[in-house]
C-alpha cells in the first residue's frame, strides 16, 4: 500500500486556516485582557489621584481652621480677654491661673 506523497492543496489550505483562526483568536484574547490590565491600572491611578486630592482639600481646611484658632486666641491675648483652658489673661501681658501669675510664656 503505496503512501501518496503528493501535495493536498485542500489539506494545507485547512490547517493553515486553522492556524490563522488559532493566531487570530490569541491575539485577540491578548488584547482584551492587555486592555483589562491597562483599565484597571487606570483606574488605580484614578481612585490614588482622588484620595490625593481628598487629603489634600482635608489639610488645607485644618489649617486654615488652626490659623482662626490661634488668630482668635491671639486677639484673647492682646485684648486681655479670658482663655477657658489657661485662666484669665491679664491687660498687662501676664497669665493669671488659679491665682498664680505667669509671663506670657507660661514661666513665672
Amino acid at each position: 500500500m503505496p503512501f501518496n506523497l503528493s501535495p493536498n492543496p485542500t489539506l494545507y489550505n485547512n490547517l493553515f486556516a486553522q492556524w490563522e483562526r488559532e493566531d487570530l483568536l490569541r491575539q485577540q484574547q491578548e488584547a482584551s485582557s492587555t486592555s483589562f490590565l491597562l483599565s484597571r491600572r487606570n483606574q488605580f491611578f484614578l481612585l490614588l489621584f482622588v484620595l490625593l486630592a481628598i487629603t489634600q482639600i482635608t489639610l488645607l481646611m485644618l489649617q486654615r481652621c488652626l490659623t482662626s484658632v490661634r488668630a482668635v486666641r491671639r486677639q484673647l491675648y492682646l485684648r486681655g480677654g479670658r482663655d477657658e483652658e489657661d485662666g484669665k489673661i491679664t491687660p498687662s501681658g501676664r497669665w493669671e491661673v488659679d491665682g498664680d501669675v505667669k509671663a506670657p510664656d507660661g514661666k513665672e
